[in-house]
């Protein structure tokens, strides 16, 4: 069977424990990359990301022949591995079980994209936990 989708998710992971593991800008722009080089070297669409502290933001285009818990894994699982090669004095640390994946549709793509563009200032507001709930209160999961 053939078909065609077009499944754009916002999705969010937690740092195990909420370990600020990004803290300084510099990790926070090396990750960035590195995330939009894990994308392409897999042949994936990364429209945007946002990296904080304690977690990060990927508005990602979903391959419709994977399932969403193997992606986020694989892609977890890359993003270690890919850092734990990189001379970043780094913590150690795990990624959450616990991650958020919520669709977006074409026409609130640009919205998404300002949002996580104001992630630093909205954090200045509300703690990693607020907005959580603040995500899952929006699309009433």
């Amino acid at each position: 069977m053939v078909g065609y989708t077009t499944l754009w998710l916002h999705m969010i992971w937690q740092v195990h424990g909420r370990q600020r593991v990004f803290e300084t800008v510099t990790i926070q722009q090396m990750l960035s990359r590195l995330l939009y080089c894990i994308f392409r070297n897999r042949s994936m669409t990364l429209r945007m990301n946002a990296v904080r502290p304690e977690h990060i933001h990927l508005l990602i285009l979903q391959p419709s022949s994977q399932a969403l818990d193997g992606l986020v894994q694989t892609l977890q699982r890359d993003v270690l591995q890919q850092l734990q090669t990189l001379e970043m004095p780094l913590p150690r640390f795990t990624w959450s079980e616990v991650y958020a994946a919520f669709s977006v549709s074409r026409s609130q793509l640009d919205e998404l994209v300002r949002y996580f563009s104001e992630q630093k200032r909205l954090h200045h507001t509300f703690s990693c936990a607020e907005e959580w709930q603040m995500l899952q209160n929006m699309h009433r999961t």
